[in-house]
C-alpha cells in the first residue's frame, strides 16, 4: 500500500506550483475514474460535510474491499482516486492496519483544499476504515 502511495506522492511533488498540481489532479480524475460513476449518485453513498458532493461505495468481494467514488469536483475526484488507488482491492486487515494520516502529506504540505473539501476526503477515509472494521467484526461475531 505504501509503495503505491509513495509513487503517487513522487508524481505529485514533481509539480512545483499549485496550478500544475491542480492540473495533475484533474488529469487523474479524468483518466482513472470509472465510466459508470453516475450509479453512485444517491444518498446512501454520499459523504456529508464536503463542499462538493462526494459519493463513495465500498463493497466486499473475494475477501477484498472494492471502492468506487465520484465527485462534482475534479480536484476532489483526483484526490479520491489516489486514495482508491492505494486502498482498493485490499483485505480488511490491510485497511485497518494502514495509517491514513499519510494522505495528509498530499494536502497539508500543499494547501490545495479548503476545510470543507478536506472534510469530505476525511469522511471518505473514515468510511473505508469503518467498512473494513465491520468486515473484521462480522467475522469475529459469535452467533
Amino acid at each position: 500500500m505504501y509503495e503505491t502511495l509513495e509513487k503517487n506522492l513522487q508524481y505529485f511533488e514533481m509539480f512545483k506550483d499549485s496550478l500544475s498540481r491542480y492540473d495533475y489532479l484533474i488529469h487523474i480524475a479524468l483518466t482513472k475514474a470509472g465510466n459508470e460513476k453516475f450509479l453512485l449518485h444517491n444518498d446512501e453513498y454520499l459523504i456529508h460535510g464536503c463542499q462538493s458532493k462526494l459519493w463513495v461505495k465500498c463493497s466486499f468481494e473475494n475477501n477484498r474491499i472494492k471502492i468506487e467514488c465520484d465527485s462534482e469536483s475534479l480536484i476532489i475526484l483526483g484526490f479520491a482516486t489516489i486514495i482508491i488507488e492505494v486502498c482498493n482491492n485490499r483485505t480488511a486487515e490491510e485497511i485497518v492496519a494502514f495509517d491514513f494520516d499519510v494522505f495528509k502529506k498530499f494536502e497539508t504540505d500543499n494547501g490545495l483544499l479548503s476545510g470543507k473539501s478536506r472534510n469530505g476526503l476525511l469522511g471518505m477515509m473514515n468510511r473505508i476504515k469503518m467498512f473494513a472494521d465491520c468486515i473484521i467484526n462480522s467475522r469475529n461475531a459469535k452467533f
